[in-house]
């Protein structure tokens, strides 16, 4: 697997649509339904929590991998691994819901779960090979010799 250590000579083009078109939409896609359906998500109800956590976690990560992203540091990949990793557990957990309790509409929760699972394994396949550019080396030859 080929790792790109400088930003000059690596393909970014994936990289800014997930930065300018795919979080802020995600971003706005989680505030969207959360002011929309405000009053479901916290009505106590433990299904609804779930989807309240949901929510603010794709909230809260999207906005962190946008800026770090943007401003090239480590907590803008580690937000953006972690909410991949999040996204999926969440869509899981759904799936389980609807087996449970709304087995005849398990099929499209299904797709979305395959959905989610392929998109953030190509998304961690591509920040991997990438993960160089957020975490820059540290010169350390010659630190402490006195010379």
């Amino acid at each position: 697997m080929t790792k790109y250590t400088e930003r000059l000579g690596t393909p970014l083009l994936f990289h800014k649509f997930m930065n300018y078109v795919f979080l802020p939409l995600s971003f706005l896609f989680a505030m969207e339904r959360l002011i929309v359906e405000h009053a479901l998500l916290f009505s106590g109800n433990w299904i609804t929590t779930i989807d309240a956590c949901s929510v603010f976690a794709t909230l809260l990560l999207t906005a962190l991998a946008f800026v770090g992203l943007l401003q090239w540091k480590s907590f803008g990949w580690y937000g953006l691994m972690i909410l991949q990793a999040v996204q999926f557990l969440f869509s899981l957990v759904t799936l389980v819901i609807y087996a449970l309790y709304l087995p005849d509409q398990i099929n499209a929760v299904a797709v979305q779960a395959v959905g989610i699972a392929l998109r953030g394994v190509l998304v961690g396949i591509y920040y991997l090979k990438r993960k160089p550019l957020f975490f820059p080396v540290r010169d350390t030859a010659g630190a402490g010799s006195g010379l």
